[in-house]
């Protein structure tokens, strides 16, 4: 499906919810592994993904995070 959102800022909570969701879901079957684009695009995301309100979402220790930026 495809979701308008209203903003940037509304574009990095949907996607935050969304890394949260999938990797509860995922970590309860198995682990969870993502690829982390680089540059300034995702990092509002990135930021939510460290606060409290998220952090305490994801299983970290089920998680597998791998560097995806082709400029490194």
């Amino acid at each position: 499906s495809i979701e308008v959102l209203p903003d940037a800022e509304a574009l990095a909570l949907r996607a935050a919810d969304v890394f949260a969701l999938a990797a509860r879901a995922a970590a309860a079957r198995a682990e969870f592994a993502a690829a982390l684009s680089g540059g300034g695009t995702p990092r509002a995301l990135y930021r939510l993904l460290a606060r409290q309100q998220f952090a305490q979402k994801i299983p970290w220790r089920r998680v597998h995070l791998y560097w995806g930026d082709e400029r490194c």
